[in-house]
């Protein structure tokens, strides 16, 4: 009896560990790092592959030079003796032409080559837009008070600050990366904001059963039209942009059919309209 007992309290331990084991949040810093490590070593061994092609253009050149070079030679020792050159002679002469010709092409094909692969590199190359000190009148300023830098556009296009009731928006998921949604501008909601919870698990926000993968921060209760119906959610942190502004917020994840993905609440409006966005029910 007594180790039956000891055994019957040891499953329930194994259950408990084991799912524990399998709830485990993904690291976000993680996935970051090895992303970010995956890219380096890309561009580490870009810039091998770059330098190997390079070298070998570089060895092709010197001996269609050599080449070049030792055909040069032999035709000034050929010019200071004076030989009266028979049949066979005028046919070898013709020929050294010829290779001395084919020499010439080989050096331009590799000069070509090697400029080729260069420009490919350089393509490769990340590049960043960014002003000069140069304005627009081209009189030139000083670098240490007016440095380059990005300047947005001055002017203001209405048609992008005004907001429609149903809107396409972008959601970053755990990589920081942007995916479009259908967003629904909700004047009626009071409370937080709402995500789909299959929208969040494509995002890497929550898992199958909406469970935060960044760990757990809480609920969040949401009163519907019904009178006394109520329901907790759990809570994770949204990263969403609407026509060029970015919001981060805490939403609730749900399961209800909301007819969009994402549910922005009247807070969220407010700082819309904050920044000069209107709201209109078309």
């Amino acid at each position: 009896m007594a180790s039956g007992d000891a055994d019957a309290r040891a499953e329930p331990g194994r259950e408990l560990g084991g799912s524990k084991k399998e709830s485990e949040p993904l690291n976000r810093f993680a996935v970051r790092e090895s992303w970010a490590e995956t890219q380096t070593r890309l561009a580490v061994a870009s810039a091998r592959d770059a330098e190997a092609r390079e070298a070998a253009l570089r060895r092709a050149e010197a001996d269609a030079k050599a080449q070049a070079a030792m055909a040069a030679e032999e035709r000034r020792r050929a010019a200071d003796e004076v030989i009266e050159l028979s049949g066979d002679e005028e046919d070898e002469a013709a020929t050294a032409l010829r290779g001395e010709k084919e020499n010439e092409s080989a050096l331009a094909a590799a000069r070509r080559r090697r400029r080729e692969a260069y420009e490919a590199h350089v393509n490769r190359e990340p590049r960043t837009a960014v002003t000069t000190n140069k304005k627009r009148t081209g009189t030139f300023t000083n670098p240490l008070l007016d440095p380059p830098r990005y300047e947005p556009s001055r002017e203001k296009n209405a048609a992008d600050l005004r907001l429609s009731t149903d809107e396409l928006a972008e959601v970053a998921d755990v990589c920081l990366a942007w995916y479009p949604c259908s967003a629904c501008l909700d004047t009626g909601n009071a409370g937080c904001t709402l995500i789909a919870q299959e929208l969040a698990t494509r995002m890497g926000l929550c898992d199958g059963l909406g469970a935060p993968t960044g760990g757990f921060a809480g609920y969040v209760e949401v009163r519907g039209v019904v009178a006394g119906a109520a329901e907790r959610l759990p809570k994770v942190f949204v990263t969403y942009r609407i026509k060029g502004k970015t919001m981060r917020v805490w939403a609730g994840v749900t399961r209800a059919r909301l007819g969009c993905e994402l549910l922005v609440s009247r807070n969220d409006i407010v700082e819309f309209e904050r920044d000069g966005y209107t709201l209109s029910a078309r």
